[in-house]
């Protein structure tokens, strides 16, 4: 029941082909044309449609995809059924919306990848194995980190978990391009992100947010004032001066980290790549900006940030 065997096996079905491939398939039904409809079926797409007779004997495929969108928390756990029907088409309508992609309510390639990206990111995150599958002991190793973390516990790595992990759906797809709330490290770390043009992922928040923590504990992390220690602008260049407001120190971090190749020039590189947390955070402990600041690694916080939010006359 893996994944990627799933994605397998993805022949183009359509067609008088596709209807005489499926009809050799062991458990399916010769498929009727489309311009024959049958009363009392639903009229969903072709690839809809193939999709379910090709898991007609196990639902294998659709009662997957319904795990992984309950998982996600746009399906109640009730609603796995093994049938893809209009619940399951909304919900599925309702995570591409989310995810910025083609809006169709067709779990195609595209959003199996979607899917697959964002649950191996709980998975990390909830200490699961990452084999990108929303399961029973996924679910019951998001139910742990919700009881760990003060979470309601319902086994949905739902909006408020995901915030809690720091964790967008738009990772997979270049990162969103919106405007960031202005409460949190998560939010700022956003706000340096969309001033320096480097797309908003998981990957690069999170680096920068392990950034900000290892200079300054999360619980006052806006008491740095400029939060990544990485100075311009801020009253003498230190990184320890003083900017209006958190939003001027999230303009100037991300200005200087590109107007200063030589010693950012790494750092930038990959977060124009969204590379993974890790490989970013070498690249910031091998700066000749950071020398041996860092312990070259061994003083970096990588592990889970938490959320917390910033007094509001600081924004």
């Amino acid at each position: 029941m893996q994944r990627k065997n799933k994605r397998a096996f993805r022949p183009a079905l359509d067609g008088l082909e596709g209807r005489q491939l499926l009809s050799t398939l062991p458990g399916t039904s010769p498929v009727a044309p489309a311009s024959a409809a049958v009363e009392g079926t639903i009229h969903i797409s072709p690839h809809q449609q193939h999709r379910v007779i090709l898991d007609a004997s196990t639902t294998i495929s659709t009662t997957q995809l319904q795990w992984d969108l309950a998982g996600l928390g746009y399906l109640s756990w009730s609603g796995i059924d093994g049938v893809y029907g209009p619940v399951t088409t909304a919900a599925v309508r309702s995570f591409q919306s989310d995810a910025g992609i083609s809006v169709d309510g067709i779990a195609g390639p595209q959003t199996d990848g979607a899917f697959s990206t964002v649950i191996k990111q709980v998975q990390a995150k909830a200490g699961a194995t990452q084999d990108g599958l929303y399961g029973p002991q996924t679910k019951a190793d998001v139910e742990a980190y919700q009881r760990k973390h003060g979470l309601s516990v319902d086994g949905q790595a739902g909006p408020n978990t995901r915030r809690v992990m720091g964790i967008t759906l738009l990772d997979h797809n270049g990162g969103g391009g919106g405007t960031p709330g202005k409460s949190t490290n998560y939010d700022w770390a956003r706000w340096v992100l969309k001033d320096g043009g480097w797309a908003q992922t998981s990957n690069n928040i999170t680096v920068i947010t392990q950034w900000m923590d290892s200079e300054e504990p999360a619980s006052d992390w806006w008491d740095r004032n400029n939060p990544l220690n990485n100075g311009l602008g801020s009253g003498g260049g230190s990184g320890l001066g003083s900017y209006s407001n958190l939003l001027v120190a999230a303009h100037y971090v991300a200005l200087n980290l590109e107007e200063n190749p030589g010693w950012y020039g790494a750092i930038v590189a990959d977060l124009k790549a969204s590379a993974a947390p890790s490989t970013t955070a070498r690249a910031i402990e091998d700066s000749p900006w950071a020398s041996s600041h860092y312990g070259y690694g061994s003083a970096w916080h990588s592990g889970s940030v938490p959320t917390v939010a910033a007094p509001r006359s600081d924004w």
